[in-house]
């Protein structure tokens, strides 16, 4: 892809948080959290009284499905500009694979993990996510016969890491951080975590391809996939790890594997690809402390007590704090009202003690996010970020090289900082030239210049088309 299509090198994130499901929700919509709605993976639901996950529906948590986008997909306009065309989405996530498809997918699968089958929701057509091919698929039980064979170290690694270290979590039968990994064959959840969960996506995207001969009729096809292992498999292990790399060199065979069935099936430049990612990684931050950088952790379940005290009831019963969550802070209205306490005052106490906490960089409020125009760098970043109708009452960001986590393991993402907003974006095929390109792109000009590639009016984005690709 790299030697034949468009290598954009300087594309990045322009909001934060850099997470999942407004990073897909970004790629495919043009626009930022602050329009598209997707403001991180959950949020507080005040009907529920809980935390929602970006794809449970308000009034039926149960029910999964892309009712919080607020806006139309690449692929939704798709669907409108070509008459009988096909959308499919595909992750190990459900979040993965249910915001690229949009609103008007004809189907949206994902993982189980209690069962290790691709499945979809009651959002969906039945008739089409009831096929034969995906109970044959299913049934053949790929993830029962990956775990049996393990997970081993291939050739070609370039990285000097070694295999197991302090700053790895453990994974499989031994509960160990080096390679060769042994599972248990119904241990299902555990697939995610290794380059196998990639390998089970594109043989499900392939059985798709191939049984709903997709892109083969009159009229094009969209087809979504979302490798997740990789996030996955950093979380775990961190990125300055054997296994990470593993899961790139496997990676890399499955894209080729299906650019050749592609090849093959469409004819080659038949067909557009488009790749890049949903966000990117910070080292962790104890790596980088023994390495001579600055850097640290803010353990959530630390964070969350001091909070708890500070809102005078650790009990969590009609406490001041609500949630916590998202490096966002959200007070409860209820109690608030019943005690007869001013919010904004309160709010300025969390604010203030929040920006007295080590490691914590930037600390804006809800207020000052919905009344100020920020137009540049950080506080610019969470207000791209920020939906008034959805966000907490106080967001704040970490300091450079430090992390909000759940222990010292692995390592995560969220912030404004290049480790996190940088990502690779490629384009291959059909109208592609072979570019390589330092051209300041964001991730938000993905959708436009799709659209624009393919004919389509340009949805209603904050992005613009790349010039250097409709010359």
């Amino acid at each position: 892809m790299v030697n034949e299509g468009t290598l954009f090198r300087n594309c990045h994130y322009i909001y934060v948080p850099t997470e999942t499901a407004p990073g897909h929700a970004s790629i495919y919509t043009g626009a930022t959290p602050s329009v598209h709605g997707i403001v991180g993976n959950l949020w507080w639901n005040e009907a529920a009284k809980k935390s929602l996950s970006s794809v449970q529906d308000d009034n039926n948590p149960l029910q999964l499905s892309p009712g919080k986008l607020l806006v139309e997909t690449l692929t939704d306009r798709f669907k409108k500009s070509f008459a009988g065309s096909r959308v499919y989405s595909i992750s190990i996530k459900d979040r993965g694979a249910i915001l690229p498809g949009g609103k008007n997918a004809d189907a949206a699968f994902w993982y189980e993990d209690a069962t290790g089958k691709f499945i979809s929701g009651n959002y969906y057509s039945k008739e089409l996510t009831s096929a034969k091919w995906i109970a044959d698929f299913n049934n053949i039980n790929y993830p029962k016969q990956f775990l049996k064979k393990g997970w081993i170290l291939t050739k070609g690694h370039q990285y000097d890491y070694p295999d197991t270290s302090a700053y790895e979590g453990a994974l499989g039968k031994a509960g160990k951080s080096y390679f060769p990994y042994q599972f248990d064959s119904a241990s299902y959840i555990e697939l995610k975590y290794t380059s196998w969960g990639n390998k089970l996506t594109a043989l499900f995207a392939e059985q798709a391809f191939i049984n709903e001969k997709l892109g083969q009729n009159k009229t094009p096809d969209f087809l979504c996939i979302s490798f997740s292992s990789t996030d996955y498999v950093g979380h775990k292990f961190g990125i300055n790890s054997v296994e990470l790399e593993q899961t790139y060199l496997d990676l890399d065979a499955e894209l080729a594997h299906l650019l050749t069935l592609f090849d093959k099936q469409l004819g080659k430049n038949n067909y557009l690809v488009f790749l890049t990612a949903d966000h990117g990684a910070v080292s962790n931050p104890q790596y980088l402390i023994d390495h001579g950088q600055t850097g640290g952790f803010i353990l959530f379940d630390s964070l969350n007590l001091k909070l708890k005290n500070l809102a005078g009831d650790i009990s969590g019963h009609d406490s001041l704090l609500l949630d916590y969550s998202g490096d966002q802070v959200k007070l409860n209205d209820d109690v608030i009202r019943q005690k007869n306490l001013n919010k904004d005052s309160l709010i300025a106490v969390f604010a203030d003690f929040l920006t007295g906490e080590p490691g914590i960089a930037v600390v804006l409020t809800s207020n000052e996010l919905k009344t100020n125009q920020y137009k540049y760098g950080i506080k610019q970043m969470m207000q791209n970020g920020f939906n008034a109708s959805r966000n907490a009452d106080i967001m704040f960001v970490v300091k450079p090289n430090w992390l909000t986590w759940y222990n010292k393991k692995g390592t995560s993402h969220g912030t404004p900082y290049e480790y996190d907003t940088h990502v690779p974006l490629i384009f291959y095929g059909w109208k592609i030239k072979n570019n390589k390109s330092d051209a300041d792109v964001k991730i938000t000009d993905i959708a436009p210049t799709v659209s624009k590639l393919l004919g389509m009016d340009l949805p209603n984005a904050t992005g613009k088309p790349i010039s250097e690709l409709l010359k």
